[in-house]
């Protein structure tokens, strides 16, 4: 809207030559009386500087990076987990080192969990061993996977019964009916078989 506030004066002089210009005309008193309402500004402010926050977390964690179009379907980057520690472990003494920033409460929220679960966030890799041999299995730094399926099961019964709600269904189904959901994994289904 701020954005549209910039150009609409240009567009009505341009497109709307020698015609009734009075419902657009009305249209532009309200973007601009919104666009300069001083709290909307504050708060486009406030997000605009928290976002620069979170990225400059997502880069750290190397999860969902800007350059990307995955969004929350990404699953991370395969790095060395001393280089996100290390990553991240920088970004946070950033937080804490900005004067503005150590005092902000999301912020020191943002801190405390990476100081919470740290240990599981960097959980060195475990060596298993498999029918092929030893293998290395990375633990997952977020919850990405099982919101994933989440997601794809809340698409899933809305566009089967058009219904939002998935809690009367959860609570009727089978407690293994999610394993189900294995099936279309071909590395899962080659165990199996084999």
């Amino acid at each position: 809207m701020l954005e549209l506030n910039e150009v609409l004066p240009k567009l009505l002089q341009e497109l709307y030559q020698g015609k009734d210009r009075r419902p657009l005309r009305t249209l532009a008193k309200q973007i601009s009386k919104t666009a300069h309402d001083q709290e909307l500004l504050r708060a486009v402010k406030e997000l605009r500087w928290r976002i620069e926050i979170f990225d400059e977390l997502r880069t750290a964690m190397r999860i969902a990076p800007e350059n990307e179009n995955k969004g929350l379907n990404d699953d991370g980057s395969e790095e060395d987990m001393t280089t996100i520690r290390q990553g991240v472990e920088k970004f946070r003494d950033k937080l804490q080192k900005n004067s503005k920033l150590a005092k902000d409460g999301l912020c020191q929220k943002m801190i405390n969990q990476i100081d919470k679960y740290a240990e599981k966030i960097f959980a060195d890799p475990i060596l298993v061993n498999t029918p092929k041999g030893k293998a290395f299995i990375s633990p997952q730094r977020t919850n990405n996977i099982m919101e994933q399926f989440f997601r794809g099961f809340r698409r899933a019964q809305r566009r089967k019964t058009g219904n939002d709600s998935l809690r009367q269904m959860l609570y009727t189904m089978l407690p293994e009916t999610p394993l189900l959901k294995n099936l279309d994994n071909p590395e899962y289904m080659e165990i199996l078989l084999t």
